[in-house]
């Protein structure tokens, strides 16, 4: 017997629906950056929390955290959790990330269309306790700087962008390992 005691589960189905690809497709993704600061106010502060490269894409994880909970609005529902989604109602708590890439293509979690516009393709997130986490897949970004974006209204945070430089990005990407 080892650590866990043993247990018995059927084989697993998995979907054969088409989908999107997803960066993990490709192999094993790199952890390229930690923990980069993108704006903070006494009432919050929003970061990215990791950023993965994978062969073909990359993963932004943010991170918002609220200082003290939110009364009323919309979206609070007494969960106090920021949001990264613009829904049919936009949420009180809604943090709008995005990014700027060196040849000039950008996306955002902000859902309208615009020319050159590329939404972030969204994979997940939770929350709880003033803070929420997303996950996001963008492109690998050609060489040059990387510029997000930020702003969230509800934490006194205006528009504030934080340029990184994309080698660590590119780096991890060819150090990713392939799926085989």
């Amino acid at each position: 017997m080892g650590f866990f005691p043993e247990i018995s589960l059927p084989a697993p189905t998995f979907m054969e629906a088409p989908r999107k690809p997803l960066p993990w497709d490709d192999g094993v993704g790199v952890t390229a950056l930690c923990d980069v600061v993108l704006a903070q106010s006494p009432e919050g502060t929003v970061l990215i929390r990791s950023i993965v490269s994978f062969p073909e894409m990359c993963v932004v994880t943010f991170e918002a955290i609220l200082r003290r909970p939110l009364q009323h609005g919309p979206g609070t529902a007494g969960t106090n959790v920021p949001s990264f989604f613009a829904k049919d109602e936009l949420s009180t708590g809604l943090v709008l990330v995005g990014y700027e890439l060196s040849n000039g293509s950008w996306g955002s979690n902000f859902p309208e269309e615009h020319e050159g516009h590329r939404a972030f393709l969204g994979l997940g997130g939770s929350g709880g306790m003033f803070r929420g986490k997303h996950s996001f897949a963008m492109e690998i970004p050609p060489e040059g700087d990387v510029t997000f974006w930020v702003a969230w209204p509800v934490a006194e945070i205006s528009e504030t962008s934080t340029t990184i430089d994309a080698s660590p990005i590119r780096d991890a990407a060819t150090g990713s390992n392939a799926a085989s």
